[in-house]
């Protein structure tokens, strides 16, 4: 199978993508390239592609966009040093690179956000409500019930099952004490917000980079949601682990690893009373 080739497998299972405006596309590298061994990961971060191209994959496949060309044409990352040093990791390497961002997002079962709700246990069965975020062209956000808690207490679990993605804590705005028996969730771009709020949830799951503070967070908080508050990338490294085992399990001979290398988010607080931090 070729770069193209596997490229188009993906595309040819996600109808919801519009193929003459996504990101969704070979950024480094010839696509006529045979692949035997595929890497995956959120980021095309340099630790990830130094891995990768050490373990002898000929295509790493990110979920971001290495140089976000599609986002930012102006921009010019790729000729940003940044932009060089990961493309100067692909060339010695030979190695192509390929983004799946519009495509994996809703992916069935393997994709970002079924990924993401089945790592933090949320399953069909507990599944109240879905609701499409803004103009996404699928269902994003979902409601779910959970054993009855406190915000705190589930800010925790939260905490302890993204810590394996090199994250040491979560941050939580609102009551810590309220009680919890819906929880929303979003993935990365695709957060939950007044929506969800008005469903009934009673804590929301978001993200740093995407629910601003200003006109997201502080509005929220005016309205009495809880939140608890993660990076971006952990909410979409299930799904890119996910695809790793996607490609293993359904398109044999392919190899593919997951790579998380991403570098972690440590956090200090000046304060030792657990309730304050």
């Amino acid at each position: 199978m070729t770069v193209r080739e596997l490229h188009e497998h993906f595309l040819s299972r996600a109808p919801w993508v519009n193929r003459s405006a996504t990101a969704d596309a070979l950024e480094l590298g010839d696509p006529e390239k045979p692949v035997r061994r595929v890497g995956a990961g959120w980021s095309a971060c340099a630790p990830n592609l130094r891995a990768a191209a050490a373990d002898g994959c000929d295509l790493y496949i990110t979920h971001e966009p290495c140089f976000c060309e599609f986002w930012e044409p102006a921009a010019r990352f790729r000729d940003t040093a940044w932009g060089r040093l990961r493309a100067q990791i692909c060339r010695e390497a030979g190695m192509a690179l390929f983004a799946l961002h519009d495509t994996w997002d809703f992916f069935p079962r393997y994709g970002i956000r079924d990924s993401w709700m089945e790592h933090l246990g949320a399953k069909d069965a507990d599944r109240l409500a879905l609701r499409r975020y803004r103009n996404a062209p699928l269902e994003s956000l979902g409601l779910y019930r959970v054993a009855p808690t406190t915000v705190a207490a589930y800010a925790r679990f939260v905490a302890a099952r993204v810590r394996e993605f090199g994250l040491r804590g979560v941050a939580v705005m609102g009551d810590p004490d309220r009680r919890v028996e819906k929880v929303a969730l979003g993935v990365g771009c695709h957060i939950p917000e007044e929506q969800m709020l008005d469903a009934g949830a009673d804590v929301l799951v978001q993200v740093f980079d995407r629910a601003f503070q200003t006109f997201t967070r502080l509005p929220l908080l005016d309205l009495g949601a809880s939140l608890i508050v993660v990076e971006h990338g952990v909410t979409e490294m299930p799904g890119m682990r996910s695809m790793a085992r996607y490609i293993n399990e359904n398109l044999p001979p392919l190899e593919a690893t997951f790579y998380g290398l991403e570098y972690e988010t440590r956090w200090y607080s000046a304060v030792e009373d657990e309730k304050n931090q």
